[in-house]
């Protein structure tokens, strides 16, 4: 049933695919993927308040699949996306340390954390994040330094 509702979308139904979604809720009231389509199609039809609720419910269902998708960068793109466009700056930045908690080492994250810090005027804050993230990064390049290179073996 999410797959109708993917396609519906793919297709550019969005109508059509919140039907499908809400189908698939309706069938598995658990299913995260009905939510996290059902909030992609909100978006993309500019229903932000909407999108966002489906996100958090997806969050809440299982916090473990949705921590999966993060560090693919799947669903936050969008999920920020949705609260810029409505101005919510501080429900972004409840989003952002979320998305920390979830994966302490995203970078995404963390560079939405020091915009959103910047854009509010909590400079100091910010400022602390980027040094996080500094952190984070430098951490990432000596992991990939130290890595033993690939050998093929016959």
């Amino acid at each position: 049933m999410c797959n109708a509702g993917r396609a519906l979308f793919d297709l550019g139904s969005h109508r059509e695919a919140l039907a499908g979604y809400a189908h698939a809720i309706e069938f598995n009231p658990i299913g995260v993927l009905a939510y996290v389509g059902k909030g992609e199609t909100l978006y993309d039809i500019s229903e932000y308040k909407q999108a966002n609720e489906a996100f958090h419910t997806a969050i809440r269902i299982d916090t473990v699949f949705m921590r999966n998708r993060f560090r693919n960068g799947e669903v936050f793109v969008t999920w920020r996306n949705a609260l810029y466009k409505q101005k919510r700056l501080q429900d972004a930045l409840d989003y952002f340390e979320l998305a920390i908690q979830l994966d302490s080492m995203s970078r995404t994250a963390y560079d939405g954390k020091i915009r959103v810090l910047s854009r509010i005027g909590k400079h100091e804050e910010a400022q602390k994040a980027k040094n996080r993230l500094e952190s984070i990064l430098a951490s990432q390049q000596q992991e990939f330094l130290y890595k033993e290179p690939f050998r093929y073996e016959r």
